[in-house]
């Protein structure tokens, strides 16, 4: 069977890609902050905007109706974000583990307290363990090799029944050039501006 092996990584709380590069404190009190917080935040999120990364899990847009929605597998739980799955503000993460509904619930918490998580998704452990799928997720080879996937490394193990892909499959080349291509202008502009 299949099983997803989720990745969950958070920034956190002293900086992050959507403040500045630096991490060091005594850059943030500079008059360089500022600019390197835009260049910083800017970048990143046409990065994010324009490239596929099909690594992120997506959890698309939910209805009010969905509200009840006992599992959020590919994110949006909690009020957190919806669609691709990253945040770049300052966080931390939490993992919570419920016992008795088997569920185990993952949060990225941002810098208000109060605020709902930026972002959040819950798995059952029948799905972590591969005994039913995660939606959104390639959940056996055959589906992602007729979704036009390939794999770089398939026959590098001989005889290895396991195989890592991205939680989505791949992206068309097309749209990574594309993706290429706008992060190289965008580069250019801050460089060269």
């Amino acid at each position: 069977p299949t099983r997803p092996l989720i990745e969950f990584t958070t920034s956190g709380m002293t900086h992050s890609w959507g403040s500045v590069f630096a991490s060091s404190q005594k850059f943030h009190e500079t008059w360089r902050y500022y600019p390197m917080h835009v260049m910083s935040k800017t970048i990143m999120t046409v990065a994010h905007a324009i490239f596929p990364m099909p690594d992120l899990m997506d959890s698309g847009t939910r209805s009010p109706s969905d509200v009840d929605q006992t599992m959020f597998e590919n994110g949006g739980a909690e009020g957190g974000k919806q669609g691709k799955q990253y945040s770049l503000e300052k966080n931390f993460g939490e993992v919570e583990i419920f016992w008795k509904n088997k569920t185990i619930v993952i949060r990225a918490i941002g810098e208000d307290a109060n605020a709902p998580p930026l972002l959040s998704a819950s798995f059952s452990m029948d799905q972590l363990s591969g005994l039913e799928p995660t939606p959104g997720a390639i959940n056996d080879i055959k589906s992602f090799q007729n979704r036009g996937g390939f794999m770089i490394d398939g026959n590098i193990i001989q005889g290895s029944e396991s195989v890592c892909v991205n939680h989505r499959g791949t992206t068309s080349d097309g749209h990574f050039l594309i993706g290429v291509i706008a992060m190289t202008l965008v580069l250019s502009f801050f460089l060269l501006g």
